[in-house]
């Protein structure tokens, strides 16, 4: 059996499909049917000797903006000296020993492409305690849905000056555009916004009351966006 075939029965992923991979390792975490939490199997460390590690791991893809790593674990082993723990990214996260029956485990991810290893590992004096192993089962990464903020259209905003048609109050219409299609609000802020108006929906922006054409005009205002969900 290939590694990702011995992964994908304990992956119980909502969003996220996970292969496993078998590197820097000493054994193989192997498949068995006398410890699991459901599904009728779970994953076992493989056997080692002192200063030896079982490790199995996957890769996150950078694609997804976040998400939530759950996973059932258990271990039987010398307390304090044989450990099974989590990394992400080569960090240790979190270890337990002795004998811990299955619980589950949650570790928020960030953005971005990550490597979470499980690895049960003994000490150099290689003394044996409980079964001498740790199990895993049900790994799930929920993906967080992350409604990007919308991005107003630059070409379609005069920065600077601008030349206004005397006896008018027109100035320009800006136009958005929102990732996931949501339907877009425009808005105004800042020390002059009540020099202006808006229109919410289109967003053509004008002036409140028709300015003085003879005199110069220097007004700072904040264009923003909002979704409507």
């Amino acid at each position: 059996m290939s590694a990702a075939d011995d992964f994908a029965p304990f992956v119980e992923y909502s969003d996220y499909p996970m292969t496993a991979a078998f590197t820097n390792t000493d054994a193989y975490w192997f498949d068995q049917s006398d410890e699991f939490t459901s599904g009728g199997s779970a994953l076992r460390s493989g056997v080692i000797g002192g200063n030896q590690i079982s490790a199995i791991e996957t890769t996150v893809n950078g694609s997804i903006d976040g998400g939530l790593l759950t996973f059932d674990w258990k271990v039987s082993s010398e307390s304090g000296f044989d450990l099974l723990s989590l990394y992400v990214d080569g960090v240790l996260i979190t270890s337990i020993s002795g004998e811990q029956d299955w619980t589950q485990y949650q570790y928020t991810l960030t953005e971005g492409t990550h490597d979470v290893e499980w690895v049960y590992s003994k000490n150099h004096g290689g003394t044996y305690g409980g079964d001498d192993a740790g199990w895993l089962d049900n790994v799930n990464v929920v993906v967080y849905d992350i409604n990007d903020a919308p991005i107003i259209n630059e070409m379609s905003i005069n920065y600077g000056s601008m030349n206004v048609l005397e006896n008018s109050t027109s100035l320009f219409t800006a136009t958005a555009t929102d990732e996931e299609g949501d339907t877009i609000s425009f808005s105004l802020s800042g020390t002059d916004a009540a020099l202006f108006t808006i229109d919410s929906n289109a967003g053509t922006v004008s002036f409140t009351n028709e300015p003085n054409y003879e005199a110069l005009m220097i007004a700072m205002v904040t264009m923003s966006t909002n979704l409507i969900l």
